[in-house]
C-alpha cells in the first residue's frame, strides 16, 4: 500500500488545487463564473434618469426614441435575471446604456424606450439598434457608429458629423446645411432622403454611401467603396477615387 498511497495523495492534492478560483480576479475562470444566461421571463422596469442630450449604447441593446419631450423616466424591458446588470446612467449629459458582465441573451432582448426631441449625439457600438421616431431639431449633431450597430432617424440641423465603421449602418432623412461623413470597413450610410446643402464624404474599405447634395459635394472614395449621390442643377463637385472604388450620380 505504501507504493500506492503517495501517488494517490499527490493526485488528490493537485485535483483540489485546480478547483480553486479567485472570484475577485480578472482571470478567464472568473469571467466564466460571472456569465449569466438570460431567462425566458421578461419584465419591464421604469427608471428615473436625469436629463440628457446624447446617448451611448452598447451590449446589443435596442433603443426606441418616442415622440414627446423627455419626462425624466425611461422604460427598460429585459429578462428578469439580468435587469440588475443593465446600467442606465447619465455622464456629462450623455445617457450611457450597457450591460455589466457577460450575458447570453439567447433569443431574448433588451429594449429601452423614452421620449426625446433634442438629441445631439449618438455613440453606438456592439450589435445595438436605435430607432428615433420624432424629428430631432438641433443646432449640431455628432454620430459615431461601430461594430454591427444600426441607427435610423430624421433630423433638422445646421451641422451633422458622422463616423461609421465596422459593419455599422445608418439611415437618415431630413434637412441639414453641412454634412461631414466618414465611412469605413463594411459599413453603410443611406442619406438620399437627407437634403444637404454641402456634403463632404470620405469612404473607404468595402463601405457604401448615398447622399443628396444641393450646393457642393466633396468626395473621396478608396478601396472597394462606393459613393452614390443625388444632385440638383448647379451642384459643384470635387471627387477622387482609387483602387476599385467608384463615385456616381443617381436619379
Amino acid at each position: 500500500m505504501k507504493y500506492i498511497f503517495l501517488p494517490i495523495l499527490i493526485f488528490s492534492s493537485l485535483g483540489f488545487a485546480s478547483c480553486s478560483v479567485d472570484l475577485n480576479s480578472k482571470s478567464p475562470a472568473s469571467n466564466y463564473l460571472d456569465r449569466v444566461e438570460a431567462s425566458s421571463n421578461t419584465v419591464t422596469e421604469t427608471r428615473k434618469v436625469a436629463s440628457f442630450e446624447g446617448i451611448d449604447v452598447s451590449s446589443a441593446i435596442s433603443v426606441t426614441v418616442e415622440d414627446g419631450n423627455y419626462n425624466g423616466q425611461i422604460s427598460v424591458e429585459a429578462p428578469d435575471n439580468i435587469m440588475n446588470r443593465i446600467t442606465t446612467e447619465v455622464k456629462n449629459g450623455v445617457l450611457v446604456m450597457k450591460i455589466n458582465g457577460t450575458v447570453n441573451l439567447k433569443n431574448s432582448s433588451i429594449k429601452i424606450k423614452f421620449p426625446h426631441q433634442k438629441l445631439r449625439s449618438f455613440n453606438l457600438s456592439g450589435a445595438t439598434n436605435v430607432t428615433v421616431l420624432p424629428t430631432q431639431k438641433v443646432e449640431k449633431m455628432a454620430v459615431d457608429l461601430s461594430g454591427a450597430s444600426n441607427l435610423k432617424l430624421d433630423v433638422v440641423s445646421n451641422s451633422i458629423s458622422v463616423d461609421n465603421s465596422g459593419a455599422s449602418s445608418m439611415k437618415i432623412s431630413g434637412n441639414v446645411q453641412d454634412l461631414n461623413i466618414s465611412v469605413s470597413g463594411a459599413s453603410s450610410f443611406v442619406g438620399k432622403e437627407l437634403k444637404a446643402a454641402n456634403v463632404v464624404v470620405d469612404c473607404s474599405g468595402a463601405s457604401s454611401t448615398t447622399v443628396w447634395a444641393v450646393n457642393s459635394l466633396t468626395a473621396d472614395s478608396s478601396g472597394a467603396s462606393s459613393v452614390r449621390y443625388v444632385d440638383e442643377n448647379g451642384l459643384k463637385t470635387k471627387v477622387s477615387t482609387s483602387g476599385m472604388s467608384s463615385i456616381k450620380r443617381i436619379n
